[in-house]
């Protein structure tokens, strides 16, 4: 049997995270997006060179029943494609558990994730310092840096199922991948704090409630 509710509860149950370490967090896992989404660009920009070479010998010598000549040039970017695929794809994976150690330490710990909450007060605070940080990813980074149209950001809206630039939405959906759902839904003063109340006739002029 597991408490689930009443006092102290935060204590013996939920932990508390530091606002700088969930935004650490955040942006580690907008990278991870980030990474995605790029991972077939880059590998499609890797190949195109020997495909462009291919689709051109293919067009012009074609109609002298020659296929795929040039075979010393077409050797040489098939060895370079392989060789930048090799190093792209070692650099990935690298990048990724990176990634993973800096999100996935809550979203990846069964005993973390789910038990990781914040009072009222620090949650909205939290989500607002959230929303700027995923706001800032799309429009600087995506848009402005990496200059990705419309068209090519809509799975990430997709996934969340939000409207497109809602960034509140977006945030919350983040929050609860990388925390659980609970983590959007804040402490109640009964899992906060104990109240002990003092009734002897000899304290009541002292104290009357002692608050911890």
């Amino acid at each position: 049997a597991r408490r689930i509710a009443g006092p102290g509860l935060s204590q013996a149950y939920y932990f508390n995270v530091a606002k700088e370490d969930i935004m650490v967090a955040l942006q580690a896992f907008l990278e991870l997006k980030e990474l995605h989404l790029f991972h077939d660009v880059i590998q499609n920009a890797i190949k195109e060179p020997k495909q462009k070479y291919s689709d051109f010998i293919d067009r012009t010598l074609s109609c002298f029943g020659v296929r795929s000549g040039g075979r010393e040039i077409f050797d040489v970017l098939n060895t370079a494609e392989k060789a930048q695929l090799k190093s792209f794809s070692d650099m990935y994976k690298n990048r990724l558990k990176v990634l993973e150690k800096l999100y996935g330490v809550y979203s990846n710990n069964p005993n973390l994730k789910g038990s990781i909450k914040q009072d009222t007060s620090s949650l909205a605070e939290t989500c607002a310092d959230g929303v700027q940080v995923v706001t800032s990813f799309f429009e600087n980074k995506l848009k402005s840096q990496a200059q990705l149209s419309d068209t090519q950001m809509e799975p990430l809206w997709r996934e969340a199922d939000v409207k497109v630039e809602d960034y509140e939405g977006y945030t919350r959906y983040l929050l609860a991948r990388i925390f659980g759902e609970d983590f959007l839904t804040p402490l109640e003063i009964n899992d906060q704090t104990l109240v002990i109340s003092a009734k002897h006739s000899n304290l009541q002029d002292w104290i009357s409630e002692i608050y911890f």
